[in-house]
């Protein structure tokens, strides 16, 4: 038992190193390379256009030469429902120099979130300078929340949700579904 007690004690000893080792201090949390607060509520046709314009990368289904997309159902048509562009992987670090991954979260049409996962532990004020986001003037009136987490032991996630999610379970599918 003692010997399980002193291994356990040794794995949080060296995942606190690790942590400490790979997490840089706040005075490390540049600026962000870019402003992302209006990607929230984006179209996915104008995110892939700002993808093609400003990164140089053309998402083959959402780029400058689409206009207008359909918005898809949450019950019947869930791929059209949840499309949009990805981030390309390699353009992380454009947004911010630590950025590992840009996710994005589509939902009929628009832009329904952005998590950004920095490499590192940074408080919430930290993150927010970095990002642009004041805590006395509240975040621009595309974005419903911003919340700054401990996504691992290693990294810090920010993530802007611009409209609430809603899918299948927050409507009534059963009036939708085909055949009825």
């Amino acid at each position: 038992m003692q010997a399980t007690f002193k291994r356990i004690g040794t794995i949080l000893v060296a995942a606190a190193a690790m942590a400490h080792s790979t997490s840089a201090g706040a005075a490390d949390l540049a600026p962000a390379g870019m402003n992302i607060l209006g990607w929230p509520g984006m179209t996915s046709p104008a995110f892939g256009c700002l993808l093609e314009e400003t990164f140089g990368h053309r998402d083959p289904r959402f780029n400058c030469g689409l206009k207008s997309v359909k918005a898809g159902d949450p019950c019947i048509d869930t791929d059209t429902y949840y499309a949009g562009p990805k981030f390309p992987p390699a353009l992380a670090a454009r947004i911010h120099p630590l950025a590992s991954t840009v996710s994005l979260a589509f939902e009929h049409g628009k832009m329904q979130a952005v998590t950004i996962t920095l490499s590192g532990k940074f408080s919430e004020a930290d993150v927010r300078r970095a990002f642009g986001l004041s805590d006395d003037r509240g975040p621009p009136g595309n974005i419903m929340s911003v919340s700054v987490q401990d996504c691992s032991l290693v990294s810090t996630c920010l993530l802007l949700t611009g409209f609430e999610h809603m899918g299948a379970g927050d409507v009534d599918c059963s009036k939708r579904a085909p055949g009825r």
